[in-house]
């Protein structure tokens, strides 16, 4: 998986992997409205960076994309497609190892340029992590 920082420098999956679960917070207590808008956000910073990577102009880019586009729709349509992914390959037994990769693999074929905001990709991983995947896909507990 190639991943990218926010001044688009390569990262380390397996680092930023255990980085995240390193420092998951069962406690953060976002709601899914909080988790979409952070993923609107994210990728109006995610794509207004490899705007700058292929030379065009960010702000007009940015101000197009808030005149055109909802980001809290956006961020809804990112959330459904990374809910739907992580119920497609886990468990309610997943552990947090198995969630992170999962959401990793999930945003970076979402997001722009396979950029990763850590700090976005924290708060979605507590939310995860804290909801549990059986309560997010809906599943009976496994045991």
């Amino acid at each position: 998986m190639l991943l990218y920082n926010e001044s688009r420098q390569q990262i380390d999956a397996d680092q930023l992997k255990q980085h995240l679960v390193k420092n998951i917070n069962k406690d953060d207590k976002l709601s899914e409205a909080d988790v979409q808008k952070l993923l609107g956000d994210y990728y109006n910073q995610a794509f207004v960076s490899e705007a700058k990577e292929y030379k065009f102009e960010p702000n007009a880019l940015q101000s197009h994309l808030a005149q055109n586009f909802s980001l809290v729709d956006i961020g809804k349509k990112i959330f459904a497609k990374i809910k739907k992914f992580i119920c497609g390959v886990l468990t309610s037994g997943s552990n947090a190892t198995q969630i992170v990769d999962a959401i990793l693999k999930a945003l970076s074929s979402v997001i722009p340029g396979g950029i990763v905001v850590e700090l976005i990709v924290q708060k979605v991983v507590n939310y995860v992590v804290g909801i549990g995947v059986g309560k997010l896909c809906d599943v009976p507990a496994v045991g």
